[in-house]
C-alpha cells in the first residue's frame, strides 16, 4: 500500500501542476472565441474545472444535548465528518481546463455544475468515451514512425464512486448526444443506403433468376461450354454489402444479443451500464464465464473474423469485433475484481484495460445548484458528435500519423513511460504496459475532436490524417492524470479502513453508545477489533481526526462529576 501511495507521486517530467487553481467565469468560457491554443506540457496553465462563487463551506450542526444526563454543551458546532477511506488513498490529480479540447470544455464545466456541482471528471471521461464509440473502427493511428503497428479507438472507462456521486447523470448527458446524432445524422443515411441496397438486391436477384433459366436450358441441351460460362456468371454475382447499422451503444444485454448487434455494427459498440457490478457478477457465474473473453477480444479490435460456435445454436460470424465499455461502479463492488487480479486468480488483463480510462475523484461537498447549460456550450459538443458520426470507413479505416514534432514528443514520452514502468509496483506492471497505446488513442481522439469542431456544418467531415503537437500534449497530461486515478483505485481495494478495522468497528457501534462514552466504558464492551487499549486508542483517534468524535468533559447517569470522555457527532448517535 505504501509503495502505491508513494509511486503516485512519481510523475513524468515537464508537466507541472501548481497548487492554487485560478477560477474562471462560466459565461466567459462559454463565449470564448475558438482561438488556436498551442499546448505543450510546460505551457499548460493551472486552472481547475471550477466555477465562481461556489460556497464550499462545510455544513454545520448543532450538537444538541451532550450526554445522557442532559448537561452537555448545546451550542457546540459540528462539521460534516470525512469518510474514513479518504486518508488511506493516494491523491488523485484534478481535471484542468487545458486537458479538454476547446469544443467540449465549456459544456463539461457548466453541465457538471448544473448537476449539483458534481465531479467534472465523471462527465469528461463519459463524454470522451462516447466520442470514442462514435469514432469506432473508422479511424486508427500508427504511433511509431517506421513500424506499421496500429492502435484502434477503443476505451474502457469505469466511473468509480459512491451511489450519490452523480455518475449516472454524467453518463446520461453523454449518451444523449449519441441519441441525437443517431436520429439526425445516422438514421437518414441508413435509410438512404437501405433503399439503394434494396434496389441493388432486386436487380441481382433478377439477374440470378435469368441466369438460372439459361443454365437449365444449357443443361437440357447438354451444352457443356455454355453451362460453364453461365455458372461462372452466376458465381460472379455478389450480394450487396451488409450496411453498418451504427448502433453506437447498447445497454443491459446478454452476450448473444451483443454479438448479434455487433454483426451489423461494424463501427463497434459501446456497452453502457449504470451499474457495471452486474456485468462483473455475470463473469463470475461458471456457466457464463466465457463472456469475459468475448469482451477481451472486443477490446483488442482485431480486423479479422470472430466466430462464435455454440452447441444447439447457429454459428455467429462477426467480420470484426470492437467493444467499448462505460459504466459506474462503487469502490466496494470493484474490490473483488482488483483483489482477484492482484492475487493472480483472474489475471487476464481485464482490470488493466479498465484502469486506463477510469477515475475515482476526491469527493467534494455537495452543493445544490440551479443552472441552465448555455445553448452555445451544448451546440458545440453536438457539432463534434454530428461530424464524427459522418465517418464511414469501418472496414478500411482512415490511418493517422504524428507530425514530426508530435512524433518526437511521443517517442520521448514513451521512453520515460517505460522507465516509469520499471519502477512501478509489480501489481501494476500490466497496467503500465498498456499505457503507450492508450496515450496514442487519446491523441487520436483529441485530434479528431478538434478536426470535427473546425469542420463547417455544411461540409462533409474529412479529417487531416496528421496529428499535431497540441493533441499529443493534451494526451500526455491526461496520462499523468489517469495514472494518479489508477493508483488510487487499486489502493481503494487495499485500504486500511477495512470492515474489521478498529475505526470502522467503532463507527458502526456509535449509535449504541448514547451520544457519549469513556474509554473505560468502551473497554467493557468486548467488541471485535476493540479488545486491546491500543486498538481502542487507534479507533478513537481516527474518529476524532475525521470528525465523528470530540474529546470533552462529560457526565453520566451513574456519576454526576464530569470526567474525560468523548462526544459523538449528532448524525451518528
Amino acid at each position: 500500500m505504501s509503495k502505491i501511495k508513494n509511486a503516485a507521486q512519481l510523475e513524468l517530467p515537464n508537466i507541472e501542476q501548481k497548487e492554487q487553481p485560478q477560477k474562471i467565469n462560466v459565461k466567459a468560457v462559454a463565449n470564448e472565441s475558438p482561438q488556436e491554443m498551442e499546448l505543450t506540457t510546460s505551457e499548460l496553465g493551472d486552472r481547475q474545472l471550477e466555477l465562481p462563487n461556489i460556497d464550499l463551506t462545510n455544513h454545520e450542526y448543532e450538537a444538541g444535548n451532550a450526554g445522557v444526563a442532559g448537561k452537555g454543551d448545546t451550542s457546540l458546532q459540528w462539521e460534516l465528518p470525512r469518510p474514513l477511506i479518504e486518508d488511506a488513498l493516494p491523491p488523485a490529480l484534478q481535471l484542468r481546463d487545458e486537458m479538454l479540447p476547446h469544443s467540449i470544455r465549456a459544456f463539461v464545466r457548466e453541465k457538471a455544475y448544473s448537476i449539483d456541482d458534481m465531479s467534472p471528471d465523471y462527465l469528461a471521461v463519459s463524454l470522451i468515451t462516447m466520442i470514442a464509440g462514435v469514432i469506432g473502427s473508422n479511424v486508427e493511428i500508427e504511433p511509431k514512425k517506421n513500424d506499421n503497428w496500429r492502435v484502434v479507438c477503443i476505451l474502457w472507462a469505469l466511473l468509480v464512486g459512491k451511489a450519490s456521486e452523480k455518475k449516472t447523470p454524467a453518463m446520461s448527458a453523454s449518451v444523449s448526444f449519441v441519441d441525437k446524432v443517431k436520429k439526425e445524422v445516422i438514421a437518414p443515411v441508413s435509410r438512404r443506403n437501405s433503399a439503394l441496397n434494396a434496389i441493388k438486391k432486386k436487380r441481382i436477384d433478377a439477374s440470378r433468376r435469368e441466369l438460372e433459366l439459361k443454365l437449365e436450358d444449357a443443361l437440357d441441351q447438354e451444352d457443356e461450354i455454355a453451362q460453364l460460362e453461365i455458372a461462372d456468371q452466376l458465381a460472379q454475382l455478389t450480394e450487396p454489402p451488409v450496411l453498418d447499422q451504427k448502433e453506437i451503444y447498447i445497454n443491459d444485454c446478454t452476450i448473444e444479443a451483443l454479438t448479434l448487434c455487433a454483426k451489423t455494427s461494424f463501427s463497434g459498440l459501446t456497452v453502457v451500464r449504470d451499474e457495471l457490478s452486474g456485468l462483473l457478477n455475470v463473469f463470475n457465474q461458471q456457466s457464463r464465464s466465457h463472456e469475459r473473453s468475448v469482451y477481451l477480444e472486443g477490446y483488442a479490435g482485431q480486423r479479422n473474423s470472430y466466430v462464435i460456435r455454440r452447441v444447439s445454436r447457429d454459428d455467429v460470424i462477426l467480420p470484426q469485433l470492437f467493444i467499448n465499455l462505460l459504466g459506474g461502479i462503487q469502490p466496494d463492488m470493484l474490490k473483488p475484481l482488483i483483489k482477484s487480479a492482484i492475487e493472480g486468480r483472474q489475471n487476464d488483463g481485464f482490470l488493466e484495460r479498465c484502469l486506463q480510462m477510469s477515475v475515482l475523484p476526491t469527493k467534494t461537498p455537495r452543493l445544490l445548484t440551479d443552472h441552465r447549460v448555455s445553448e452555445q456550450a451544448t451546440a458545440s459538443v453536438h457539432h463534434v458528435f454530428a461530424k464524427l458520426a459522418q465517418l464511414d470507413s469501418p472496414i478500411d479505416p482512415i490511418v493517422l500519423k504524428f507530425s514530426p514534432l508530435a512524433q518526437k514528443k511521443w517517442t520521448k514520452w514513451s521512453e520515460e513511460a517505460v522507465r516509469d514502468e520499471l519502477n512501478s509496483p509489480s501489481i501494476l506492471e500490466s497496467y503500465h504496459v498498456k499505457r503507450l497505446e492508450h496515450c496514442a488513442k487519446l491523441a487520436m481522439i483529441f485530434h479528431l475532436i478538434e478536426e470535427a469542431s473546425n469542420t463547417p456544418k455544411d461540409k462533409l467531415f474529412q479529417p487531416n490524417n496528421v496529428v499535431g503537437i497540441k493533441s499529443i500534449s493534451q494526451a500526455m497530461v491526461w496520462m499523468r492524470y489517469l495514472r494518479s486515478h489508477a493508483y488510487r483505485i487499486v489502493a481503494s481495494a487495499q485500504d486500511k479502513a477495512g470492515d474489521e478495522s478498529p475505526a470502522k468497528v467503532l463507527l458502526s457501534r456509535l449509535s449504541s453508545l448514547n451520544g457519549q462514552f469513556t474509554k473505560h466504558a468502551l473497554s467493557q464492551k468486548g467488541w471485535k477489533s476493540l479488545k486491546t487499549a491500543a486498538q481502542r486508542d487507534e479507533a478513537i483517534n481516527t474518529l476524532i481526526k475525521h470528525g465523528y468524535l470530540r474529546e470533552a468533559m462529560i457526565t453520566t447517569t451513574k456519576e454526576s462529576r464530569p470526567k474525560k470522555g468523548f462526544m459523538i457527532h449528532p448524525d451518528y448517535r
